[in-house]
């Protein structure tokens, strides 16, 4: 096995502790933390960075693929409840038109894991170009839009600032529903946003009639796991 380095990957190290403005002291407590020795071992696993973010208590970036995890049955007991506290998260309240099973009705069983990315699109782009470009982003794995399960799942996510984790809509989950006062109904989509007086995190819904929800512009997708990591 080569042992040396090439200089370009000598030079990419160096360029990597520039950009993180790495001091004399801040290597020498790396160092003495073993943390960087583990990532060096030859035994180390480098397919989950997302939990060795978690570890290091460092935020995720939701724009970059990661692992969601949904014990269903869990989320049918907890859904049945309307109004309660979604289990096992840090989410506060969820709607009770959201987590009624003639709106949204969960299919899965048991526990499952995806693969799950946000997608940031600006309010100048319509539902069907939303749905369109998350299906299209990767052709070799197609994503899809994720639906209320997977949304519940954000909440698991542990270290994740819960301002990062609101305004994120599953377009995947849809019923015809009400808004406000109107008495005309409309597609209603899942979406995480921050709830009450002391601002907890929450799970409502938007309505395609009220354009003012297309100012979030982050939406969830998913796609099956390619191995167990």
């Amino acid at each position: 096995m080569d042992t040396e380095l090439p200089l370009k990957q000598i030079t990419a190290v160096l360029n990597l502790f520039d950009a993180k403005g790495m001091t004399h002291e801040r290597m020498t407590e790396i160092l003495k933390s073993g943390i960087l020795a583990d990532v060096c071992d030859g035994d180390a696993l480098l397919n989950n960075r997302l939990n060795v973010r978690i570890a290091l208590g460092l935020e995720m970036d939701l724009e970059k693929p990661f692992i969601l995890t949904m014990d269903y049955n869990q989320l049918r007991r907890t859904l049945s409840n309307a109004g309660s506290r979604v289990w096992g998260s840090r989410f506060y309240w969820i709607n009770p038109d959201t987590a009624d099973p003639r709106n949204t009705l969960i299919v899965g069983e048991g526990i499952d894991r995806v693969e799950a990315k946000v997608f940031r699109f600006d309010e100048s782009f319509s539902l069907d170009e939303i749905f369109q470009g998350i299906a299209t982003a990767d052709k070799s794995r197609p994503w899809q839009s994720a639906r209320l399960e997977h949304l519940c799942a954000l909440g698991q996510l542990k270290g994740e600032d819960e301002n990062n984790l609101s305004g994120i809509t599953a377009l995947g989950s849809k019923w015809m529903g009400h808004w406000s006062m109107s008495s005309e109904k409309k597609p209603c989509y899942p979406c995480t946003t921050m709830i009450g007086q002391q601002e907890r995190l929450g799970i409502s819904y938007h309505n395609d009639g009220f354009e003012r929800w297309k100012w979030h512009g982050r939406y969830l997708g998913f796609r099956p796991l390619t191995e167990q990591v």
